[in-house]
């Protein structure tokens, strides 16, 4: 009755509209997808785009995947309400599955709202952790002087010298996203820094400067312990007092109730969060001594 194919970049129209009437009663607040929005995740991989059809050839239902080195990302997905409850959705998951693993990924996952946890729950998908979205602002807070001359070093790097997030991404199981981190990053709107303390590397970071604030796309920061925000915070008055800006937004992919805990309790606001799933006989990743940021922008 219905039928799986790659969309081409002229169903991206149909893929916001159905989008739009999936999740306008679903998700509170709903921002509606613009085509830019949708343009991105196509062109992040071009044959990714999956599309159902019905027995008249009209767009139902869409998943648009990606890939990550040996991760498999998938999102967004949206079926037309009319056509809820006839497995479309799940159908909609496995052909994506399918396709990242024939071209080698071995983990399969992706985030969605807490509204939807249930049906990917019911789904044998696997919840692995919570995506929190914060915002930090150093107004107010005392800033010591010398953060950006001794103890914390920011050196921002040129796009060639992306490939140097390999370091740090390479010690989490293996997961390589440089490659496409670099496709997805204009850096004459973002800033790619590394962060040297004790003249060491301990991490990289990725960020838009927007305004008065400081947008983080991406994250690697590698400590000793993940129950003090402390660390995190320097390097936020760090970059902002380099940068001269007043805010940061960031998100914190960890399961470490300690570090979400001392974030809370160090000025930073709760923006919103996702649940993170990974597919059943995908190689879990865990994440150790690092503090790991990523806006999959699904």
């Amino acid at each position: 009755m219905y039928t799986y194919c790659i969309g081409t970049n002229s169903d991206i129209d149909s893929t916001i509209s159905i989008d739009y009437e999936a999740y306008l009663n679903i998700i509170k607040n709903y921002q509606p997808r613009k085509y830019i929005d949708m343009l991105c995740n196509f062109n992040k991989k071009p044959n990714g785009l999956i599309l159902a059809k019905d027995k008249n050839n009209d767009t139902v239902g869409f998943i648009y995947t990606r890939r990550l080195g040996v991760l498999g990302w998938c999102g967004p997905m949206a079926v037309l309400p009319t056509y809820g409850n006839k497995g479309i959705g799940t159908r909609l998951l496995l052909e994506a599955e399918n396709l990242l693993k024939e071209e080698g990924c071995e983990t399969i996952g992706f985030e969605t709202t807490p509204d939807l946890m249930n049906y990917y729950l019911k789904k044998s998908w696997i919840a692995t952790g919570i995506t929190y979205f914060f915002s930090y602002s150093i107004t107010g807070n005392e800033i010591d002087s010398h953060l950006c001359t001794d103890e914390i070093i920011l050196k921002e790097k040129s796009k060639k010298e992306l490939n140097n997030i390999n370091e740090f991404v390479n010690m989490q199981n293996g997961v390589d996203f440089a490659t496409e981190i670099i496709t997805d990053i204009d850096l004459n709107k973002s800033k790619f820094c590394e962060i040297f303390i004790d003249r060491k590397i301990k991490g990289v970071i990725l960020f838009e400067l927007k305004d008065d604030l400081i947008n983080i796309k991406m994250m690697n920061l590698k400590i000793n312990k993940l129950n003090d925000f402390y660390f995190m915070k320097k390097i936020f008055d760090a970059i902002c007092r380099y940068f001269n800006k007043n805010t940061v937004v960031f998100s914190i992919n960890t399961q470490y109730s300690e570090l979400l805990v001392s974030v809370l309790n160090n000025s930073c606001k709760v923006k919103g969060y996702s649940i993170r799933f990974q597919g059943q006989n995908s190689k879990i990743i865990n994440y150790e001594n690092m503090v790991v940021s990523y806006h999959w922008g699904t």
